[in-house]
């Protein structure tokens, strides 16, 4: 058998390049894959609970609020506004603090 021509090859070569955007085409049409931050917006978490300024309560307290700003990342436009709504979770003496301007004790 013969090697193809150059006209022979440049044809198959077309074949296979609408070969291949069909399938490119097929596969864009599916359901796209969730990675992890478009799975999230779907995703519902509670709010963390208050927090009253007991020292022993502070690190599962962060963790909570750390978790819930990963899990809703577009809720806040920027910094200010998680600080806002940080300070709605404040009780108590941690309340005190949060609004005297005082460093912690």
């Amino acid at each position: 058998m013969a090697p193809p021509n150059h006209s022979e090859r440049i044809e198959s070569l077309e074949d296979q390049v609408r070969s291949l955007l069909a399938a490119l085409n097929a596969r864009n049409t599916q359901e796209p894959f969730n990675d992890s931050a478009s799975a999230r917006q779907g995703f519902r978490s509670e709010e963390p609970g208050a927090f009253t300024g007991e020292r022993g309560h502070l690190e599962p307290f962060l963790a909570q609020v750390n978790v819930f700003l990963r899990l809703n990342p577009g809720r806040f436009i920027n910094d200010s506004d998680q600080i806002l709504w940080f300070s709605t979770l404040l009780r108590g003496v941690a309340h005190q603090w949060f609004t005297s301007g005082s460093p912690p004790p």
